[in-house]
């Protein structure tokens, strides 16, 4: 699984509602305490590593930056 990190809940919130309507499962969970950053969202996006293009231009299209993926 990896996690996207971003800069609030409201753009981790409409990514997820954005991959939601294209059939992308993902979950929006609690960052782990270890991949927190200076200005980033408490929250963050887990998916299955098959999706990472699709979420990286989910939120392109959307104009999201996303700050961060992680593998966990």
């Amino acid at each position: 699984m990896y996690i996207a990190i971003f800069q609030n809940q409201n753009e981790c919130v409409k990514v997820h509602s954005l991959l939601t309507k294209r059939g992308i499962q993902s979950d929006i969970i609690a960052t782990p305490r270890k991949y927190l950053r200076t200005g980033s969202c408490s929250y963050c996006l887990r998916f299955h590593p098959h999706n990472i293009d699709r979420v990286r231009q989910s939120a392109k299209s959307a104009g999201i930056p996303i700050l961060a993926i992680y593998k966990l």
